[in-house]
């Protein structure tokens, strides 16, 4: 009688590179959940800080750690093929480099929106009559 896995390596040619499962250690997890957990802490704690225009790359760069952890040990990438990790890493990649492009172009209308709102005094009165404002 054959295993599930000597069947599937037997589909496969022989060879099972990538194995049909992995055990993560209980130790790996209990850290990977206490350092999203501090991570969120972290996020926290950092936004009641009022830092301005610094508060958005904070979070940004902790939700991009907290991202990390959460492919490589929950979803068991750091097991997986270095070609998967690749992917993940260069989408990753751009899709911090496509944020960072629009927050620059965000940013150069910034003071325009800043003067509007200044120029316009019922702005404000509008803002707060909006349905759920």
């Amino acid at each position: 009688m054959t295993t599930t896995q000597d069947a599937h390596a037997a589909a496969h040619g022989g060879h099972d590179d990538h194995g049909l499962f992995h055990v993560s250690p209980w130790q790996t997890l209990v850290a990977v959940w206490l350092a999203l957990s501090i991570l969120t802490g972290l996020t926290v704690w950092a936004s009641e800080l009022g830092l301005g225009e610094l508060d958005l790359l904070i979070a940004m760069v902790i939700a991009i750690i907290k991202s990390m952890l959460v492919a490589l040990f929950f979803m068991h990438l750091i097991y997986d093929r270095a070609l998967n990790r690749l992917v993940f890493f260069a989408s990753l990649f751009f899709v911090v480099f496509f944020l960072g492009i629009t927050m620059l172009d965000l940013s150069s209308y910034k003071p325009d929106v800043d003067s509007y709102r200044k120029d316009v005094p019922q702005y404000e009165d509008a803002m707060q009559r909006r349905p759920g404002g």
